[in-house]
């Protein structure tokens, strides 16, 4: 994938007031009022700098967002909830009766969420917010950080927290406790499927499951730096972040974790990611971003000031940033980002035309360019066919012997990104034979004269 020109700009959105919150500052947990903000980010990727404009608009005490679609989000942050469905144009206070602090939220569909918090406090919405209700009585244990699989019915959710704590329900309300072999803090998790699950936390753990949490398994994560937030974009490749700029990938599933240089020296405390090629985490000096699947992260703003990444749903472009930065509320537009390459129909013979499709794109008001390239055989080395800039290709004598592939770049008003098809097959002329001939078995063993065929595969041999 080509990445190109990279730009993000910040909107201002309102939203009210939350009351006492359990924060995340600079990837540490505390209890107090909090200002807190909320961040929509419509997100999509490329590479370059960037710059970001904030602007101070509402204060809040919101230390956690979920949004599972471009639309609909739900935030907690101590007592209260808050709702919107057009993208944080407006939001909704809630209450949620409870003495307990909710630091973390976690969605499967717009109306159905899941927030946990202090005293191992669970509680649950079906109503995009409105009410909440209680899923057990409160023990000691502060529950860190909840992760439920987007799209599950009721809901498949991990909650983890103090000393090694996993609690996980298949339904939506019954909550059992899972053996995670540390006893270690756990202050983040995901869960990118019902059965595949990573949790992080204090001293470097790492620990995943493959089961759905009937077994958890150490893994070696090459630091023994806090781990305060993990995002999964998949069920191989997975970040996590922590303290002074710690920042590690895994590829495997979780077999081996790699250090990536980050670019600072800050705690990071949040992560989320909109694909596999683009994650935004936040410091607390400023965030950070990759568009190149972790290789390398850019500053992306000013002082992030305690700001942690909470939500970026799946292939949408859009993230939202939870944390106490000033009270502020942005949003954000970024390039777009490839989700899935385009794709050439037609066939590769002279006086034939090829097609292109887009290919799949998270990002906001797209425009698509194209450019068709001449290959060698084997697909590589490839440079552009002049003029070849349309979405269709009519093929000509000058194509023949080579492949073609095209080159499909997706821009908005922030900058683009291009992504490239697979090669067709070699262009012939419509009179030229196979490329391969093979050996037929005939139940005979007279002597044939001559063949005529009425379509591909039903053909006729006569002779002697």
């Amino acid at each position: 994938m080509r990445l190109v020109a990279l730009q993000v700009s910040w909107l201002t959105m309102t939203v009210a007031r939350l009351g006492n919150s359990m924060l995340a500052v600079g990837g540490t947990r505390r209890l107090g009022l909090g200002v807190a903000v909320v961040v929509a980010l419509l997100s999509t990727a490329s590479s370059a700098a960037a710059t970001v404009s904030w602007s101070t608009q509402y204060n809040t005490g919101a230390d956690s967002i979920s949004c599972p679609d471009s639309s609909d989000c739900v935030a907690v942050g101590g007592i209260d909830a808050y709702a919107t469905s057009n993208a944080g144009a407006t939001w909704t206070q809630y209450s949620i009766a409870t003495s307990q602090f909710l630091g973390s939220v976690s969605c499967v569909s717009a109306s159905r969420c899941w927030a946990v918090g202090t005293a191992e406090a669970i509680f649950a919405t079906a109503d995009h917010g409105s009410t909440w209700t209680s899923q057990g009585p409160p023990t000691g244990v502060t529950l860190g950080a909840v992760s439920c699989v987007a799209g599950s019915s009721p809901g498949d959710c991990w909650a983890v927290g103090d000393s090694g704590t996993v609690l996980a329900t298949t339904n939506g309300s019954t909550w059992t406790p899972q053996a995670s072999g540390t006893v270690n803090n756990l202050d983040g998790i995901a869960c990118p499927n019902s059965s595949d699950c990573w949790a992080v936390g204090t001293g470097g753990v790492a620990i995943s499951t493959t089961n759905g949490g009937k077994t958890w398994t150490s893994e070696s994560s090459g630091t023994s730096n806090d781990l305060y937030s993990i995002a999964c974009p998949s069920s191989a490749e997975c970040f996590a972040v922590g303290r002074s700029g710690t920042l590690i990938e895994t590829t495997n599933g979780g077999s081996t974790w790699a250090a990536k240089p980050s670019g600072t020296l800050d705690d990071i405390g949040g992560i989320a990611c909109v694909t596999t090629q683009q994650c935004l985490a936040i410091a607390s000096s400023e965030t950070l971003l990759t568009n190149d699947g972790g290789t390398s992260w850019s500053a992306e703003g000013p002082s992030a000031n305690g700001l942690g990444v909470d939500s970026c749903p799946a292939a949408v472009g859009e993230c939202w940033v939870t944390g106490p930065y000033q009270g502020t509320i942005l949003a954000g537009l970024l390039p777009p980002a490839n989700t899935g390459a385009p794709a050439i129909s037609g066939t590769a013979l002279t006086s034939q035309t090829l097609s292109a499709s887009t290919g799949g794109w998270a990002g906001v008001g797209l425009s698509y360019g194209y450019q068709w390239e001449h290959c060698d055989s084997g697909g590589n080395n490839c440079s552009n066919v002049s003029g070849a800039t349309g979405q269709a290709y009519s093929l000509t004598s000058s194509d023949v012997g080579y492949t073609i592939r095209v080159v499909v770049t997706a821009t908005n008003p922030e900058g683009s990104s291009s992504a490239v098809s697979f090669p067709t097959a070699v262009v012939k002329d419509p009179g030229e034979g196979p490329d391969t001939w093979s050996s037929v078995f005939s139940p005979t063993t007279q002597q044939l004269n001559a063949v005529s065929c009425a379509s591909a595969g039903n053909c006729v041999a006569v002779g002697a």
